[in-house]
């Protein structure tokens, strides 16, 4: 485990106190695997927990403290890490390379198979725009995996399952795989996918690993997965076998992984069916009196929504084991998504989405639905996702696609009936798939704020957290192992040999061994005065310039400008 104590110095009013001038507030940042253990290095491409616990010293937390945090690459020409952070808080950008770990990263798929990155955050003409990537066929699938801070593509033809994020080439996770489609990501590395002829397959570090066979869908819910095949299933995220049932009949699958428990959950002929995970030999089954065959479970666990075959949804309340009320629409429902109170549908012609509130289901009432229109225009194509929940917001974007807009609905859009007042434009073409990525450090306990980060490359890097109050921000390493340069990525020296006629240069490499056949320019600036001159060199077979230079007294500075190599600058004194 590595863990690092630092202090957040909060700019003071004149006249403060000396005793006074201590840190309001302390942070302890850890670095930990996906399970929380001990980390005792980051490796590339291996992702992490990034933990920060601020204290503070003075009373309690501010109410809705949101630190904000980025991983930069070290370099000389860094900014003081208070600096820094202002910076970011101003621009919302950081040097070339940085990591950031702040809010929602929207993927939209489009119609004309090309992914674009979006940040809602920054929504003022095309500034939302952040990345786009063509790619050469029809995605089967796209999920975002907030473990490695990407999106997951499937491609049937090419037999690849890509990993794409912001500023880095399309990674392949998988490849001569046979027509993957479905995706799942496991919430301890890697992605579940479901190939062509029914196999799952885990793809995480070296060969793809299978689990099961004759799978035609699969839902993930939390830490388990449910299967659809011969048999359904519930897996944990290691692959192991938690419920197993017969149900050859069965059209939908979900996992529930909430407040109530872990079950596994499907549709079978009219009726639903239940087994929890601490009694996986007792299956509970719940006439519906109608066929469906989509099915989606709040967070919570509390209430499901069978839907599709028919204009009609039928909400479940799992706690009473029976249908508590029928919701009917013009359209079919076609998508579901949930707030922590609230049930978000879509339907099939893209023109509605309407707002259950949750706490207002009671059997034997007519169920309140907030109705919304989105637009008009073509219906989305049959399989589009495009209702997105708004991870920690409690928020859900749903996407009008003929009119290339997303709504943003809240809990409240349930009872008030009034239309969204925020929308987010989606550059690009025809929405099919959207995904939220959340980068963001949220917090899971009292001060404590925790995301998941990634490097590609061994390097330098440092952790920046700003606490969003005053100057309240402090950096902490890294712990990466660093390949040990090779001579040739070491600068070189410069030493002198004074002569009657001025200063001869010696250039060696980093080993110690003359630069031969060297050419370029010196750069010499006097340290007293503003002399400054600019002269060609050329070295010999030892390294040594074969002509001398007059130079002014010292302090001087000369720097060596050669595509031969890199040398530290000499000072001479």
């Amino acid at each position: 485990m590595i863990a690092t104590l630092l202090c957040l110095g909060l700019a003071l009013p004149a006249g403060a106190q000396t005793d006074a001038r201590r840190a309001a507030m302390q942070a302890q940042v850890r670095f930990a695997d996906l399970r929380g253990g001990a980390l005792n290095q980051v490796l590339p491409g291996q992702p992490f927990r990034v933990e920060v616990t601020l204290t503070s010293l003075t009373g309690g937390l501010p109410r809705g403290l949101q630190p904000m945090g980025w991983i930069r690459p070290v370099a000389l020409s860094d900014l003081p890490c208070a600096e820094a952070a202002a910076a970011f808080r101003a621009t919302g950008r950081g040097s070339a390379g940085t990591v950031d770990l702040n809010g929602l990263l929207l993927g939209v798929l489009t119609e004309d198979d090309a992914l674009t990155m979006l940040d809602p955050e920054r929504n003022l003409g095309t500034a939302n725009l952040i990345a786009a990537e063509r790619l050469p066929e029809r995605p089967a699938a796209m999920v975002a995996d907030k473990t490695a801070g990407r999106f997951i593509v499937s491609l049937p033809k090419a037999g690849q399952v890509l990993a794409l994020q912001p500023m880095a080439e399309p990674a392949v996770l998988g490849r001569g795989l046979d027509a993957p489609g479905a995706l799942a990501a496991n919430p301890l590395g890697g992605t579940w996918v479901i190939e062509g002829d029914g196999d799952l397959l885990l793809l995480q570090d070296g060969p793809a690993r299978r689990f099961a066979r004759d799978v035609r869908a699969m839902d993930a819910a939390g830490d388990r997965l449910a299967l659809l095949g011969r048999d359904v299933m519930l897996l944990d995220p290691a692959g192991k076998v938690l419920i197993r049932h017969p149900a050859a009949s069965a059209r939908a699958v979900a996992a529930l992984a909430g407040d109530q428990g872990r079950a596994l959950i499907w549709l079978s002929g009219q009726d639903l069916a239940l087994t929890w995970e601490d009694a996986p030999d007792r299956v509970i089954r719940i006439p519906l009196w109608r066929s469906h065959d989509g099915i989606a479970v709040s967070p919570a666990g509390r209430f499901a929504f069978a839907f599709g075959g028919g204009s009609e949804v039928s909400v479940v309340d799992l706690a009473l084991g029976r249908v508590v009320q029928v919701v009917g629409s013009a359209s079919p429902v076609a998508e579901i998504a949930f707030l922590r109170n609230a049930a978000v549908m879509r339907t099939a012609d893209g023109t509605l989405a309407g707002v259950m509130d949750l706490r207002m289901i009671k059997p034997g009432t007519a169920p309140v639905v907030g109705q919304f229109p989105l637009g008009s225009g073509p219906a989305p194509s049959a399989g589009a996702q495009l209702l997105v929940p708004l991870g920690a917001e409690d928020q859900v974007l749903a996407v009008h696609a003929a009119g290339f807009t997303g709504f943003v609905l809240n809990a409240t859009h349930g009872t008030s009936g009034k239309p969204p007042m925020e929308a987010i434009p989606l550059r690009g073409g025809i929405p099919r798939i959207v995904r939220a990525l959340d980068r963001g450090l949220r917090e899971d306990a009292p001060g404590r704020f925790v995301t998941v980060a990634r490097l590609d490359q061994a390097a330098r890097y440092e952790l920046v957290i700003s606490a969003g109050l005053g100057e309240a921000a402090f950096c902490a390493p890294l712990p990466m192992p660093l390949p040990a340069p090779s001579p040739q990525d070491l600068p070189g020296t410069i030493s002198t040999e004074p002569e009657d006629t001025g200063i001869r240069l010696r250039l060696s490499d980093a080993a110690g061994q003359p630069v031969a056949q060297a050419r370029g320019h010196l750069l010499v600036t006097s340290l007293v005065g503003n002399w400054r001159d600019r002269m060609e060199f050329q070295t010999d077979s030892d390294g040594r310039t074969r002509d001398s230079y007059p130079l002014p007294a010292p302090p001087l500075a000369i720097v060596v400008e050669s595509d031969a190599a890199r040398f530290d600058p000499l000072i001479m004194e």
